[in-house]
This record gives C-alpha cells, structure tokens and sequence, in this order.
C-alpha cells in the first residue's frame, strides 16, 4: 500500500486575532482621545488669547479694550548700554497707582539702593549714604547712577502700553496674537516680545528701548545732555504680579 503523507490543517487562530484586535482598537481610542484633548486645549487657549487682549492695535493708534493695570510688580533684569554705561542690575519693581518702590541690586546700582516715591517726588536710599532726593526722579537716578530711565513713560511701557499725554507713533503689532510689537514715543524705539498671560492680562517678558538720536550738539555729560547718549535699556522680566 502506497504510503500518503497527510496534512493537517493548523488549527484555528481566532483567540489570538480577537487579542490583536482589541490591543489595535485600545491604541486606536487612546490616540483618537489624545487627538481630540489636543484640539480641545488649542481651542480653549486661542479664545482665551483673544478674550484677554489688552487693546486693539493699528498704525493710527492704541485703542484700549480695559484700562491698563494700576498696580503691578516684576522681578526683573535690566540691561544697560550707552556711551558711558554697559551693564545690568537686577530690580523688583512695585508701582501702586503713580508711586513705586523700586529695589536695586549690582554694579550699576552701586550695590544695593532703594529708588521709591514718584515722577516729582523721589528719593534714593543706599546703605551708608544720606538719602538723596528730588522733585525729578529721571534727573535724580542719573546723577546718582549714570543712567537713565524715562519712568514717566516707563510706567505705561511696562505694561504694553504708551503714555496718553504724549503723541505715539510708527506703531506696528502682531495680528494673529493681538498683541503690541513696537512703537515710538517721546523719543525712544519701544520693541516688545515674549508675552505671557498674567490673570487677565497679555503682558510682555521683554521689552527693549532705545534711545533715538538726536539733534542736539551738546557734549558735556549731564542731565541736560541726556538727549545725545545712546542708551539702550533692556528689560527682561522674569516674574509678573497684578496687586
């Protein structure tokens, strides 16, 4: 008798391809799921974005959406350049309405001083000096430090904003963020970046201003000549709080 090798079929794979099934449909979810939290947290946080906008922006002006934030600190780090000055300090900044207390620490603020009070009536503290005061502060921290600071308009630039009082111009923003990039006002070239969302307010996380030239042919080094120097103050804030 002729022998016959017999095959025998394998036997059925159906357990193990209902175990694949379900590990691919499990996979399947849990991205679908990942997908669908994605678009969700974009959605949420582009109306949040647009909700929060501080003003509406165009070359023709500032159109405040709110009144900007009356009082504020940042702890932040200030960059110094001009002819005279390079360097930085590093500053705790509270304004309260039209008052600040500003602390300093560095080289450039010979140590440890306490710039506080207002635009017409400040006063510098330092450890082992009589305090020093003026009914100036802008012309009283650059006789005793050798820079300046333009702190009437400073306390609108910080928070992304120009000054009412004085004329703005070459205003340019980012429409998709709705948010300020730069301006020109009394002055200085004011840039800004690095926005953030502080309680209910866009607020930038650096800002840059620079000091236009200018006509002026003054050359002794003072107050009055401030005008002539090219400062470039750069301000880079690590933390915001709105008081």
């Amino acid at each position: 008798m002729r022998n016959r090798n017999i095959i025998m079929p394998s036997p059925p794979t159906l357990k193990t391809d209902i175990n694949n099934y379900c590990r691919n449909l499990v996979v399947a979810q849990k991205t679908t799921r990942f997908f669908l939290m994605s678009c969700f947290l974009l959605l949420i946080t582009s109306c949040t974005t647009m909700s929060n906008k501080n003003a509406i922006y165009s070359a023709d002006g500032i159109y405040p959406i709110k009144p900007p934030p009356l009082s504020w600190q940042i702890s932040a780090k200030l960059g110094i350049s001009s002819s005279q000055k390079n360097g930085s300090v590093t500053l705790n900044w509270q304004q309260t309405g039209e008052t600040f207390v500003i602390n300093l620490q560095g080289p450039l603020g010979q140590g440890n001083a306490v710039i506080s009070g207002s635009q017409y009536n400040a006063e510098i503290q330092q450890p082992g000096q009589p305090t020093l005061r003026s009914n100036n502060v802008d012309e009283l921290v650059f006789n005793t430090f050798g820079w300046t600071l333009p702190f009437d308009n400073f306390i609108h630039w910080v928070v992304a904003t120009a000054n009412p009082k004085q004329i703005i111009t070459n205003i340019s923003f980012d429409p998709a963020l709705g948010t300020l990039s730069s301006f020109e006002q009394s002055g200085w070239a004011m840039e800004y970046s690095r926005y953030k969302l502080v309680d209910n307010w866009v607020l930038p996380g650096r800002i840059k201003a620079k000091r236009l030239r200018s006509n002026s042919t003054q050359q002794n080094l003072s107050y009055n000549s401030i005008d002539t120097q090219q400062t470039t103050l750069t301000l880079i804030i690590r933390e915001w709080t709105i008081l």
